[in-house]
């Protein structure tokens, strides 16, 4: 597992700091308030068995897909071709390399610092595969870079096997990883506009038979390629967005009628981030065998959503700390909070999407497990979501004004206030627009 030590480190110093009891466990309703209600006390209790079974269910759909992947071993799928590049035709490029993510800087940084291309084909589940890495003269020397590289392979393929089973979308995927060095920062100006430059890592197209997938940062590249193949396959919301829908949620958030809330964003953003941290438990280093038992594999997923269910809590304040709003003046709906906040909320990406509602689920993960498991199913397709955007937005309306979370917002925004005081110490955790803090990156 590789972690980013140093903002780890400064996560944990300032987050953590005089609230370990208060911040130890993800959102739930307290044991108290249901035991008086035994109809509650049953639903409960079919939660929890709803959330051993979504574990379960993650366990065994890890296990299943690291066995198939080794059965792929003779087929050709690590095989890898090694070009060095000395004239930039050389460089694999997608059909649409859009210049509305990818800035000109990104771009020209990718002709002119490519050094080696590595290049892996595989049928995965009868889909034609073409994984491209791009690695540029400042990546570290790797002692044995093939080797590394298979093992990240390896990791590709175990999702794919997953998230495309039972999927009508694809017959044949170019996925192009350019592990550029730019990292996503918070615009430097108060009043800026938060866009692409500052938030986004990659593109693709929804459902496409010849889609392709463009990662053009090092920095949560296996996220991002989750988050896009969620698209890719089809396991979000289609991308027609409801109008009551939007409408509904612009006044639970007094958001200004120009934001564009798109909620296969959020649904995928959330699950990769949960899966992100499903793979870095499954391969913990060094592993071992007690780490793949299923009371261990769930035990560590606790501890590492944790560190993220705080730390996307902490990237949502600031953010809107940025804007110049807080989360109880986007979220009691008075007119006057409205036109403050459609005075000051900008963006030119999804935003609100990644960092606002995201958070907001992902510091409620046992609601949101259980409510995937009970309206998804625990079997093969619990990625694939089977319901409609209303039904979400009600699961997301029970989950936003939770009294504990509404506590932890207060604490996180006292912690962002302190940080920017010391901001020569804490210059990287509120600079970073980065949305998880563990990862294969």
């Amino acid at each position: 597992m590789n972690l980013d030590l140093f903002l780890v480190q400064k996560v944990v110093q300032s987050l953590f700091k005089n609230d370990a009891d208060a911040t130890l466990m993800p959102l739930q309703t307290s044991p108290k308030k249901i035991r008086g209600e035994n109809s509650k006390h049953d639903k409960n209790d079919k939660d929890k068995r709803k959330l051993i079974e979504a574990y379960s269910m993650l366990y065994d759909k890890m296990n299943a897909a690291n066995l198939y992947v080794n059965t792929q071993k003779n087929s050709g799928c690590f095989e890898c071709q090694e070009i060095a590049v000395d004239i930039t035709s050389q460089i694999p490029r997608p059909k649409s390399f859009s210049s509305a993510y990818i800035t000109p800087e990104i771009s020209q940084y990718i002709t002119n610092e490519a050094k080696k291309i590595l290049t892996f084909e595989c049928r995965i589940k009868t889909r034609l595969i073409r994984l491209h890495f791009v690695i540029f003269k400042n990546n570290p020397n790797i002692i044995d870079l093939i080797s590394h590289y298979k093992v990240l392979a390896h990791r590709v393929y175990m999702w794919l096997s997953m998230i495309s089973d039972k999927s009508k979308c694809i017959e044949m995927l170019n996925i192009y990883i350019y592990l550029t060095p730019f990292e996503k920062k918070i615009p430097a100006a108060k009043g800026d506009s938060i866009g692409p430059e500052n938030a986004n890592t990659g593109y693709t197209f929804r459902c496409d038979k010849q889609n392709e997938i463009v990662i053009y940062r090092q920095e949560e590249w296996f996220k991002v390629l989750m988050h896009e193949t969620m698209h890719a396959f089809g396991a979000d919301f289609d991308s027609h967005s409801d109008a009551n829908d939007d409408e509904y949620l612009k006044t639970l958030f007094s958001l200004p009628d120009d934001v564009n809330i798109k909620l296969s964003e959020t649904y995928s953003e959330i699950w990769a981030r949960i899966m992100n941290v499903v793979f870095q438990t499954y391969f913990k280093s060094p592993p071992s065998l007690e780490s793949r038992t299923l009371s261990k594999f769930k035990k560590n997923i606790e501890f590492y959503l944790h560190l993220e269910c705080v730390f996307s809590l902490y990237q949502c304040i600031k953010i809107l700390d940025y804007m110049g709003i807080n989360y109880a003046v986007l979220t009691d709906g008075s007119e006057s909070s409205k036109q403050i906040v459609t005075s000051f909320y900008r963006e030119n990406t999804n935003v609100f999407a990644y960092y606002v509602l995201t958070s907001i689920l992902l510091n409620n993960y046992h609601d949101f497990l259980t409510w995937c498991a009970t309206h998804n199913g625990a079997g093969l397709n619990i990625f694939k979501v089977k319901v409609t955007q209303s039904e979400f937005v009600t699961f997301i309306k029970l989950c936003y004004k939770k009294s504990d979370l509404l506590a932890q917002i207060i604490e996180t925004e006292k912690k962002v206030v302190r940080d920017y005081k010391k901001a020569a110490t804490n210059r990287v955790l509120l600079k970073t627009m980065r949305m998880t803090i563990i990862g294969f990156d």
